[in-house]
């Protein structure tokens, strides 16, 4: 159908439903209204009675706020635990791509050097970093440990919750297309 067919059809719609409205008799209108008028009102029930229901008052301001990074708290080591473990170098100057949380980052591809590789790693907004073997990113102090063609190894040293660290193995994947 063309506009001008559809405004036609529209047209005469709407037109067909006008002429419904247009009577001006309106007595089986008004008698109707006035049967009801007519009626009897029937008795108006009690407003229910409201109850009360106790207090509760919310304390909070020894909590923790919920707007506020939490942070691991690090327990001291305990008599007989272990003296040394991993822990993150906090005098090593940071590297660009450890501003970003490693899940927000993923395998682009790689470049292939000699019998090594670069990694190209790809942030959220699309920027495509070059990495290689000991680089570090993502927020746990991750380091790149190993680069082959379709993974990038990452070693990250979190806390373990008993005053100590511990690595985590986190692997990029080159995602298929």
């Amino acid at each position: 159908m063309n506009v001008k067919m559809i405004k036609v059809v529209t047209l005469l719609g709407l037109s067909v439903l006008f002429t419904g409205c247009l009577q001006d008799d309106m007595s089986d209108l008004k008698s109707y209204v006035s049967d009801i008028k007519k009626r009897p009102g029937g008795p108006i029930p009690k407003i229910p009675e409201i109850k009360t229901f106790p207090g509760f008052e919310y304390a909070a301001s020894d909590l923790r706020s919920p707007f506020v990074h939490n942070e691991p708290e690090e327990q001291p080591l305990t008599e007989g635990g272990p003296t040394e473990c991993p822990h993150p170098d906090k005098d090593r100057p940071k590297e660009e791509l450890e501003r970003f949380e490693i899940d927000t980052l993923a395998m682009a591809g790689t470049v292939s050097v000699g019998d090594g590789y670069y990694g190209l790693v790809k942030d959220k907004e699309g920027i495509v970093y070059k990495v290689q073997v000991s680089n570090h990113l993502g927020r746990n102090n991750g380091m790149i440990s190993e680069i082959t063609e379709t993974t990038i190894d990452i070693v990250e040293i979190v806390p373990d919750g008993k005053g100590c660290w511990k690595e985590r193995l986190v692997t990029l994947t080159l995602a298929e297309e």
